[in-house]
């Protein structure tokens, strides 16, 4: 409801209780303007350094929508598609992704989450599929760089957030049997990594593992972040489709994952 002028009070019951408290602003320029829904947008949140809605339509950007200008040039052709909220970007698992740069606001070594809805259609290859990465191989004894959320290479059933010191040192958080689950349909997928503390993975707003077992204390770069592949862009192609990619410079609670979750999913 829209009122131009004036004050109003407004009680009502939910139709639906799914969404009784899953009210958010609905991040236009007016704070008292809120929205319900399965096109939920979660607004702009504190630590939020970018949020590729990924909702263009057209053309070769993707813009960044956390006001840090993080866009994304898309590349080798993805193609715009209906997605989880709006429109989104299919991937065709061979050459295509897009390029987010390496602004120093994605250079988060202490506290980073990173959440997507992601519509798999091919289980891994043996070079793996990557939903959203910064992570860099390098062959032996060079130590790796950066994070992946995927699966970074192999052809397992495996999806994993890890995360990089630079030093020979890495955290990971997985899930077993989840290409073979979630195949053909949308899942929500979010990496939470706190240095020295705990790496986590959450699926569909709930914890599958949280692992503080010798959590490296901090996360080297080398590399831009990139949808749809490794960071370093020769392996690792995502099939499928990726919808509502978002990075913070903090540790979200599991309480505000499972809220983002809700909010977005729909019927």
């Amino acid at each position: 409801m829209y009122f131009a002028g004036g004050s109003y009070e407004l009680n009502t019951w939910f139709e639906s209780q799914k969404y009784a408290k899953q009210m958010s602003q609905d991040g236009g320029d007016n704070p008292c303007i809120y929205e319900k829904g399965s096109n939920l947008s979660l607004g702009i949140e504190p630590g939020l350094v970018a949020y590729w809605k990924l909702d263009e339509g057209e053309g070769t950007t993707a813009k960044d929508s956390s006001g840090n200008n993080n866009d994304g040039t898309l590349k080798n052709g993805p193609q715009w598609i209906e997605g989880k909220v709006g429109m989104a970007l299919e991937f065709d698992g061979n050459d295509d992704y897009v390029d987010c740069g390496s602004d120093s606001s994605l250079d988060i070594t202490d506290e980073l989450t990173v959440e997507a809805w992601i519509y798999p259609t091919a289980v891994p290859s043996g070079q793996g599929r990557t939903v959203v990465s910064r992570y860099h191989y390098h062959a032996p004894p060079t130590p790796d760089t950066g994070w992946n959320l995927g699966r970074v290479w192999g052809s397992d059933d495996w999806f994993r957030f890890r995360v990089e010191d630079g030093a020979g040192n890495r955290s990971w958080a997985v899930k077993s049997n989840f290409w073979s689950t979630y195949l053909n349909q949308w899942v929500h997928v979010v990496g939470v990594f706190k240095a020295s503390e705990y790496i986590r993975l959450y699926i569909n707003g709930e914890l599958v593992d949280n692992n503080t077992t010798n959590v490296v204390s901090t996360i080297a770069y080398e590399r831009p972040l990139v949808i749809g592949a490794r960071a370093n862009t020769t392996q690792s192609f995502f099939q499928g489709i990726i919808d509502e990619v978002r990075v913070y410079h903090r540790a979200l609670s599991s309480s505000e994952i499972r809220r983002h979750y809700l909010a977005t999913k729909g019927s």
